[in-house]
């Protein structure tokens, strides 16, 4: 890819030195200048989708323990899964009284796993899980942090349910799909 000094300009085909730009930006103080200013501050990286991979990568460097934390912090896992749960709640911008029709949980029971109180059956997370529209392997994810045994393909109770998951159908129709097939609900 060729550089400013050999890009070609407009009707004049002459080639522009770095020079010539400099002094183009400074005689006039347009939008495009102060654009490319605003641009040459440092801003945050985007972020990756492999995470945990930059992680290990950034665990592996020479970096100061304090360092990777502070890096990463936003990245790390909690481990718990109302933790988790809050997460996603403020992910998705759903509000509470809504979350608790979708996922047809009682009331004070989902209060109760939102504040730690209560650790639900893997069921009850899976209803979050649909609720929410979280993604398959994020489900997954959180399903094994939190010690729940993962979602498995050929089970088939399991196998619906990924299928709902990845359909992003509500706990109703997951339900319904469950009792056609005679398995038990969620």
């Amino acid at each position: 890819m060729p550089d400013d000094k050999t890009k070609k300009t407009g009707s004049e085909g002459a080639e522009p030195t770095q020079e010539d730009g400099q002094l183009a930006n400074s005689a006039n103080d347009t939008p495009d200048a102060d654009a490319q200013k605003k641009e040459s501050k440092p801003t945050a990286p985007e972020k990756s989708p492999h995470i945990t991979r930059d992680i290990l990568i950034d665990l592996m460097g020479d970096s100061p323990m304090t360092d990777v934390y502070e890096r990463n912090d936003s990245d790390f896992v909690e481990g718990s899964l109302c933790a988790y749960l809050k997460k996603e709640i403020a992910d998705k911008g759903v509000t509470k009284a809504m979350l608790i029709e979708l996922t047809g949980i009682n009331r004070r029971f989902f209060f109760d796993i939102l504040s730690c109180k209560r650790h639900p059956r893997r069921r009850y997370v899976i209803r979050f899980f649909l609720a929410l529209q979280t993604p398959f392997g994020r489900a997954q994810r959180i399903l094994r942090a939190c010690g729940y045994a993962v979602l498995f393909a050929r089970d088939r109770r399991d196998a619906v349910i990924i299928r709902s998951i990845a359909r992003n159908h509500s706990v109703d129709e997951c339900n319904e799909i469950l009792h056609k097939h005679g398995l038990e609900p969620i």
